[in-house]
């Protein structure tokens, strides 16, 4: 751990349900992925770490864009996400 920032704000898999980037074909896949992540981050930073490390859910719209795709089926939980975007 060599970073000293007071705050890291990560964003995965960001604009998750935008059709350009196949996330938006297995939202359960998406979720598995995002909790993965932030499962194994948390479990092997340290402490100090962990009180600096936010987790991101960034969408980018789809509801606007289409009436198929729902930001619930997207959501990780409040479990894992910090911040939403």
């Amino acid at each position: 751990e060599r970073c000293r920032a007071s705050k890291t704000f990560i964003r995965l898999g960001y604009e998750f349900d935008n059709p350009s980037f196949k996330y938006s074909e297995d939202p359960s896949m998406y979720i598995l992925a995002f909790r993965k992540v932030v499962s194994d981050c948390r479990e092997f930073l340290s402490d100090e770490a962990n009180k600096r490390v936010f987790f991101v859910w960034h969408s980018w719209g789809a509801p606007f864009a289409s009436k198929k795709l729902s930001l619930e089926r997207f959501y990780p939980g409040d479990k894992f996400v910090d911040w939403i975007g």
